[in-house]
C-alpha cells in the first residue's frame, strides 16, 4: 500500500503506525511521521508526540533490561574467577564469605572478558587479576585467613629473606602459581614468603 494515499486522519495513522510495527516496517513508518508533520495538523502531531513517546519508553525499557543483563552476568562472572582464586590461595574455607565481601567492589570485568580490578578501586592496582590481588594485597590486608606456617621458624624466614626460586610470587612471570607460593612458604616459611611478596611489590 502507498502511503502517500492514506488519509491522515488520527484513526487511519494509528491502524497505520500499528500496521507498520507489526510488520517492523520501521523505515516507511518514519516517511510517514514525517509527512504527518508537513500536513501540521492538530491531530497529527497528537498523534507522532503520543507514539514518540510510548516507542521512547520501550527503547528506554529494552536498554535497562540489556543493561540489567550485562550486570548480572558480569557478577556472576566476577564471583567465579573470585572464588577459583580463594580455592588455589590456601587460605581457611571459612574466610571465604569476608573475602568475597572485600573483593566484589574492586573487580570488574574488562574489554577482552578479564577479571580484573577497577580503575577506580581505592587502594589498589588496576588491571589485577583475583589470583595476583591475593598475593599483593589481601595477605596483608587479611593475615589471619591463612595458617599458621609450619616453616616459621626456618633460619632465613627469620631474618626477612626471600630464599630459593621467587618466580612463583612476581605476577608477571609464567611462574606464578599460588600453589607454588603455598609450598614455598611450607618450605622456608612465612618470613621468606612475605618478603618474596615484597621483592615484586605486593604488600606482605
Amino acid at each position: 500500500m502507498d502511503h502517500r494515499s492514506t488519509p491522515h486522519t488520527p484513526a487511519a495513522l494509528v491502524a497505520e503506525v500499528r500496521g507498520w510495527r507489526s510488520k517492523r516496517r520501521f523505515t516507511v513508518a518514519a516517511v510517514a511521521i514525517v509527512s504527518a508533520l508537513l500536513t501540521k495538523t492538530p491531530e497529527a502531531e497528537a498523534l507522532i508526540a503520543e507514539r514518540t513517546k510510548a516507542l521512547t519508553a520501550e527503547r528506554d525499557a529494552a536498554v535497562a533490561e540489556a543493561a540489567k543483563v550485562r550486570g548480572e552476568r558480569a557478577a556472576e562472572r566476577i564471583d567465579a574467577a573470585l572464588s577459583d582464586a580463594f580455592a588455589k590461595c590456601g587460605a581457611k574455607p571459612e574466610h571465604k564469605a569476608d573475602y568475597l565481601t572485600l573483593a566484589r567492589g574492586l573487580f570488574t570485568v574488562d574489554e577482552s572478558g578479564r577479571v580484573v580490578t577497577r580503575k577506580d578501586a581505592a587502594d589498589t592496582l588496576p588491571g589485577v587479576e583475583p589470583a595476583a590481588w591475593i598475593v599483593s594485597q589481601l595477605r596483608a590486608q587479611r593475615p589471619h585467613y591463612w595458617p599458621v606456617s609450619v616453616g616459621g621458624g626456618a633460619a632465613g624466614g627469620r631474618n626477612g629473606i626471600a630464599l630459593g626460586d621467587t618466580g612463583c610470587y612476581n605476577p608477571r612471570s609464567p611462574k606464578f602459581n599460588l600453589s607454588d607460593q603455598s609450598r614455598y612458604e611450607r618450605r622456608y616459611g612465612k618470613a621468606a614468603a612475605d618478603a618474596a611478596i615484597r621483592q615484586y611489590g605486593g604488600r606482605a
